[in-house]
């Protein structure tokens, strides 16, 4: 049995955005099978995709094609739909959400299960704020535990090295 195409979104025009922390050669699959759930969405939701923006990679390498993104959201009116796997992935703080907000768009976040517009009933938003806060909580927290487990492999190394030298021991 066929599942009906919601006849609100037919030929509406869709960008999707995919964020994968990173990607290997022997390992595409995050980026693969976000793509692929995304376009699945798409294609059963009536919405024609007429770009993609992959990131990939972490806080180094900046989030360019979200830059890009936005940019040829503003550049092109008739696309005011934008799909990402969850909000994690596209929303990362508030000022994320400003910037996404500005553009006046229809988010839908496939895995959640949930659309977000500036229309969004008030249950809406405050679900979608209180995700992007647990996704900047997760991001902090992953940070200081970087940070830490850093600090401890040095402290390590000293005292490698300080046994290993003679001498050296108080």
């Amino acid at each position: 049995m066929k599942k009906k195409i919601a006849v609100k979104n037919l030929g509406k025009e869709a960008v999707l955005y995919v964020k994968a922390a990173c990607v290997s050669q022997t390992e595409p699959f995050p980026v693969l099978g976000q793509v692929d759930l995304l376009r699945k969405y798409a294609k059963r939701n009536g919405l024609k995709v007429v770009a993609e923006f992959i990131d990939i990679g972490g806080k180094r390498g900046g989030r360019k094609q979200f830059q890009l993104m936005l940019e040829y959201l503003k550049s092109r009116p008739a696309c005011k739909t934008l799909v990402a796997e969850t909000t994690n992935r596209l929303i990362r703080s508030f000022g994320d959400l400003a910037d996404v907000s500005d553009l006046d768009a229809e988010i839908h976040f496939v895995k959640e299960g949930y659309q977000y517009s500036k229309n969004s009933p008030s249950p809406i938003k405050l679900a979608l704020g209180m995700r992007i806060m647990m996704a900047a909580h997760y991001g902090n927290s992953l940070g200081e535990a970087i940070k830490e487990g850093l600090r401890r492999k040095a402290a390590r190394r000293r005292l490698v090295k300080e046994e290993r030298q003679p001498g050296l021991a108080a």
